[in-house]
Order: structure tokens, then C-alpha cells, then sequence
């Protein structure tokens, strides 16, 4: 996992890999100062491509000057990226998210509080079933994170697990006709309060 962290300009905070326990990754994340300034979320998405993703190629491009064993190694990783905004951003973001997704690079987007732009983030993930939003940091929570991680595993990996777990109780997620997943609706449902909201 790696973190980068932006404002007026990005700055990779955690390297893919640096870390190899996840205790030493929480204690590095917990020591990150905050970065102020204005949201350049496009040259984060930018420099994000050519720093965390610089292997990232597309599917089915070798690489040059790189055996064929490896390039099939490298055909099997899957690459995501978690973006987390409070704000609108002051740059295109449109570019930069082509770029991802050219260099098959599934993102996957957390608006947080009501000040951000949702269709930037309909941008950069190039879908809504990507987008989560909350409406403080506080939320950033870990129902909130196995729901991402939940899709992320749907997709990577063919997994559909049966239920999701929000605010300590279980709903089953419905994708229409019955209970199943059917990965070609991709529809989750999620609990808020007393509304259910399909997605």
C-alpha cells in the first residue's frame, strides 16, 4: 500500500511496499502532518500514475525489456487506488483519470462533507457504483472501509460475499431478483438509519 498525500502539490507519504506489517504502516499513516492548501486533486491523480502506478500498464501490455515470466506476473496484479477529498478540485481531473484508467488502474472515490463536487468524483472513478461519501472525517470508519474493500474483492477476484456489516448489524446485499450476486448488475445495497439505498 501506498499513500500520497496532496493540497497545492502531492507528496508520496508512504512508498508501495515500504512497510511489511501492518502495525509499521498504521504508526507511518499516523504520523503524517497535514498538508493545507488548495486541492490540486488532478496533479495528485497525476503524479499518483507515474509514482504509485509507474508499472502500470494496462491489461495485457507487455512491458519492454521485461521476460515473458514476469510480464505474465504483472498481468495478474491488480491495481486500485482510494482517493479521499474534502473539497473541490482546483485542477482537471478528467486527464489524469483517463490516464488511470488507460494504465488499468480501477479507482475508487470518498467524498467527504457536502463541499465536494460529485460529478468530479464521477470523474475520476467513471462510475457512481465507485463513489462513497460521508459527511465527516469521523466517518472514515471501518464499515465504511470493508464496504470499499468488499468492492474492490467483488471485482478484483470474482468474490461476492453474502452480507456487509454496518454499524454493527448485518443486511444482506440484493441485487434484484434474488439474493445472489450477479456481478454484471453490480448493485450493493447499504443501510443508513432507517433508509436502505441501492447503488
Amino acid at each position: 500500500m501506498a499513500v500520497v498525500q496532496f493540497a497545492d502539490a502531492p507528496r508520496l507519504e508512504v512508498a508501495l511496499g515500504q512497510y511489511t506489517t501492518v502495525g509499521a504502516l498504521q504508526t507511518a499513516i499516523q504520523r503524517i502532518q497535514y498538508l493545507g492548501g488548495t486541492t490540486h486533486t488532478g496533479s495528485a491523480l497525476q503524479f499518483t500514475l507515474q509514482t504509485v502506478f509507474a508499472g502500470a500498464r494496462g491489461p495485457n501490455v507487455p512491458k519492454v525489456g521485461q521476460s515473458l515470466h514476469r510480464t505474465l506476473q504483472n498481468l495478474w496484479i491488480a491495481h486500485a487506488g482510494v482517493i479521499i477529498t474534502d473539497g473541490q478540485a482546483q485542477d482537471d481531473v478528467l486527464s489524469a483519470a483517463q490516464a488511470l484508467r488507460t494504465a488499468d488502474v480501477r479507482m475508487y472515490a470518498v467524498g467527504v462533507t457536502n463541499l465536494i463536487d460529485i460529478n468530479q468524483l464521477y470523474q475520476i472513478t467513471g462510475t457512481a457504483a465507485r463513489v462513497f461519501l460521508v459527511d465527516a472525517f469521523d466517518r472514515l470508519d471501518e464499515p465504511l472501509s470493508r464496504l470499499i474493500a468488499r468492492e474492490m474483492c467483488k471485482f478484483h477476484f470474482g468474490a461476492c460475499a453474502a452480507s456487509v456489516s454496518l454499524s454493527m448489524k448485518v443486511y444482506t446485499c440484493r441485487t434484484g431478483h434474488s439474493g445472489d450476486c450477479v456481478r454484471s448488475r453490480r448493485h450493493r445495497c447499504a443501510r443508513t438509519n432507517t433508509q436502505s439505498i441501492r447503488r
